[in-house]
């Protein structure tokens, strides 16, 4: 095989250090679903440190653009272009385009312009596409030692940035986040939009109160999984380093801060308080040891041990039994008292119904959770956007489409199993049985004998991608964070980025030296990963997804095959470029749709004047920002989210501070708000409890502004439409029995609060999601009301009394 021109090393390389980038950034930033408005301003307005969905479409426009420079430079080279997978990752790919460009969402009717595809199924859809695609070119340059050591060494080394930034939210964050709270607990509650004592309001305290790593997406699951996928891995390369310092092949100083660096990443898998990810990097652990001791005995390492083989197939072995020990403790029902992973056997029930109800197509990567509402278990208390089970929410939110993504899965971690088990010999520089890959481990093209010590100079991209990729990862963090960065963040940040690159540096060498001990990193990590994504959303969470699916592609890397592919290299260029510029033209638009997001936040800052009545006119000009933000359509088929969620709350305060002085006007604008949440619910979601419940607390909350009892029956009426799309919800029955006696209907008070007791009984799982016992007695009270036909089934409309 030739040696690559100079193109095709920088079209590699830039690609590599891209996909790298994206992965590593989105795994240092939180995500924001509507930027500057997921905390509403009126009640406490802050900078905005979140990752935006332009920005998160910027970056999956990169992807692309990175996926096709190495495919140029793949088929340049005649290395073969993995057709197969890249077919595999492509058709998961047109699911997502369905969802977020035509299909229109399950809880939309009709096929209006306005209904087809879905923002949000396009943002996160985008992510997943992204990641996969990315992973799979990754893993066709990581045919190179050089591209593999490289990018397997900065993609594990996060842990340290990582492990510091847990360390802070527990040790010093977390206090004084609770003390905040404790000072002003009412202040906080209304900015997350919760009134004091509420089901939302008591399981935000809940979470407050636990202090737990969870990085900078929020979630100490899925920051355990990381940690745990680091720890095998770092323990592999640690085991390595300390056999290579007894023949002086690494110093003794590098072994010891290969061995620093698994502490880090054990303590912050302690920090993070996650027993699934505990569990899962225990077993990595163990499979890594159990590799390293095969390669070292010669009895243990022969072909036909049965050793190898339950080592070859561990990481397929291991997913299929977590599944399981879900599906056993599913069986064992409430007889014990763990809950976590048989709310996990719930999850996957309702993901199993979903499938079945929507086979080809699935629901849109953001529509599962309408559709659990609907086929959740009774007695699960939980309202969830993803079943935590990587294959099953594919398949439910993607349908066939999905399919291919788990298949490829499957390829991915099937090959892992199979290069960590050809691995042999515990000596650092020995040989390793080349046969079935076609070359050096995994593939690579390098000689099947290292040196204990190589004595060519390194390429090019070695040196410089490390620390570009890094220090621009930390540098995006920073400038996502800068309006609430403290000085000492940004010195610890900076150090820990720092040690990030020697670790790098230090563990590509030994790479080098010993390839084993990579093939075997990489083998402890996927098995983490692969077994904890049976039971959580590091796989598909969009802070996420990038990390896992390059660390698992890594792990599965194939072998190069030195065949021309012009013609396939060109066509998957085309596509990726094509896809492309059309994501980089709609994050264009986003970005201008979020600009005004933006500048109407400022103005709500200046209006809410603390200890002062808002300025009005100031308010009215905010609004305006958000209707001219949201009213116009996004170019490629793909409408913005609806002006209600954000621009309701201002428009209602309007007419608030308005109503003293103008009382026909109040009127008239909260009929006008009222009138939207209607049509939205009408027209947008029909199938959606969220939407009708939204509306129906606009109707209560005027009615009683106004003293008017005559808007009742129209609440009514939409509680009604929401109660069969969330059938085991506790809200619609507790607002209908309050209504009913309202209108002094107290046979129908009694039925709903029955059901209201009912649902409240279902919910003994979790009891802070139930009634209080202000609200149960309550419901009792109303229940005893009134007798009624045990036997009757469904509620008629009530009709308007005017």
């Amino acid at each position: 095989m030739m040696p690559a021109t100079r193109a095709e090393l920088f079209a590699r390389w830039s690609g590599v250090s891209i996909i790298l980038f994206s992965a590593l950034a989105r795994l240092m930033s939180s995500p924001s679903r509507i930027p500057y408005w997921d905390i509403d301003p009126l009640t406490s307005w802050s900078p905005d440190t979140t990752r935006t969905p332009a920005m998160s479409l910027l970056f999956d426009a990169l992807v692309w653009l990175a996926a096709s420079a190495i495919i140029w430079a793949e088929g340049r080279a005649g290395r073969g272009i993995a057709w197969r997978t890249g077919l595999l990752a492509l058709v998961g790919c047109v699911g997502v385009a369905l969802h977020g460009w035509v299909l229109t969402p399950l809880t939309a009717i009709g096929g209006t312009p306005p209904t087809h595809g879905d923002f949000q199924s396009m943002i996160l859809g985008s992510s997943w596409a992204s990641a996969i695609i990315g992973a799979w070119a990754l893993s066709m340059a990581a045919r190179d030692s050089a591209v593999m050591r490289t990018a397997t060494m900065t993609l594990l080394g996060v842990v340290i940035v990582l492990g510091a930034k847990g360390a802070m939210q527990v040790f010093i964050e977390h206090p004084r986040l609770v003390a905040d709270f404790n000072a002003k607990k009412d202040e906080m509650l209304a900015a997350q939009g919760f009134q004091p004592g509420s089901v939302s309001a008591r399981l935000f305290e809940r979470r407050l109160v636990q202090a737990e790593a969870t990085g900078w997406f929020g979630l100490s699951n899925v920051y355990g999984s990381i940690m745990a996928a680091g720890c095998a891995a770092f323990l592999s390369l640690a085991i390595s380093a300390t056999r290579s310092a007894r023949s002086s092949a690494v110093t003794t100083g590098e072994a010891g801060l290969l061995w620093l660096t698994t502490a880090i990443a054990a303590t912050g898998l302690a920090l993070s308080g996650s027993k699934g990810a505990i569990s899962a990097g225990a077993l990595g652990c163990t499979c890594v040891i159990t590799a390293h001791w095969i390669g070292a005995h010669k009895e243990a390492a022969s072909e036909s041990s049965k050793r190898r083989m339950l080592l070859r197939y561990a990481p397929i072995i291991l997913p299929i039994l977590a599944l399981l020990a879900i599906c056993l403790r599913g069986l064992i029902g409430e007889r014990i008292g763990e809950l976590s992973l048989y709310f996990r056997w719930q999850y996957l029930l309702a993901a199993a119904r979903i499938i079945l109800a929507h086979p080809i197509f699935g629901t849109g990567p953001a529509g599962f959770k309408d559709q659990y509402l609907l086929h959740k278990e009774p007695t699960n208390p939980e309202e969830i956007d993803s079943p935590h089970c990587l294959p099953m929410d594919w398949l439910a939110t993607l349908g066939f489409f999905g399919a291919a993504w788990v298949a490829l899965w499957v390829v991915w971690l099937y090959r892992c199993g199979m290069l960590a088990a050809l691995s042999k010999h515990g000596a650092a520089g020995a040989t390793t049985d080349a046969t079935a890959l076609g070359g050096s481990v995994m593939g690579r093209e390098r000689d099947s004998g290292a040196s204990a010590r190589p004595h060519h100079a390194p390429e090019a991209g070695c040196v410089v991608a490390p620390p570009v990729v890094i220090f621009a990862s930390l540098g995006f963090s920073w400038w996502c964070e800068w309006a609430a960065m403290l000085p000492e963040m940004l010195v610890v940040y900076a150090l820990a980025g720092l040690a990030w690159w020697l670790v790098a540096r230090t563990g590509s060498r030994l790479a080098e030296i010993d390839p084993r001990a990579l093939s075997i990193a990489l083998f402890g990590a996927a098995v983490v990963l692969g077994t904890h994504c049976m039971i959580e959303v590091t796989g598909v969470f969009t802070s996420s997804v990038g990390w896992a699916t390059a660390c698992i592609a890594l792990a599965g890397t194939p072998k190069a095959r030195p065949t021309q592919t012009l013609a396939v290299s060109r066509l998957l260029m085309a596509t990726g470029l094509g896809v492309a510029s059309i994501i980089a033209g709609i994050s264009a638009d986003i970005f201008q749709f979020e600009e005004r997001l933006y500048r109407a936040s400022l103005r709500v800052q200046a209006a809410m004047t603390q200890g002062q009545p808002p300025d009005v006119d100031i308010l009215e000009q905010a609004l305006g920002d958000l209707i001219s933000a949201y009213g116009p359509r996004l170019g490629f088929l793909v409408p913005l989210p609806d002006t209600l969620d954000s621009s309701t709350s201002i428009e209602w305060r309007v007419a608030v501070e308005k109503s003293s002085k103008a009382p026909a006007e109040f009127q008239l604008r909260t009929r006008h708000i009222i009138s939207n949440a209607q049509d939205r619910a009408t027209r947008n979601g029909p199938k959606s409890a969220i939407a009708w419940g939204r509306y129906a607390r606009l109707v209560e909350a005027r009615a009683a502004m106004i003293s008017n009892p005559d808007s009742i029956p129209t609440a009514i009426n939409a509680w009604l439409r929401a109660t069969p799309l969330d059938p085991h919800g506790l809200t619609p029955p507790l607002h209908l029995a309050r209504l009913y006696a309202q209108l002094d209907q107290p046979e129908e008070a009694a039925r709903w609060a029955r059901r209201a007791l009912e649902v409240h009984a279902n919910l003994h799982l979790d009891p802070l999601k139930g009634l209080t016992d202000t609200e149960k007695a309550e419901m009792e009270r109303l229940a005893a009301s009134a007798q009624f036909d045990e036997n009757r089934t469904g509620w008629k409309p009530v009709p308007p009394s005017n």
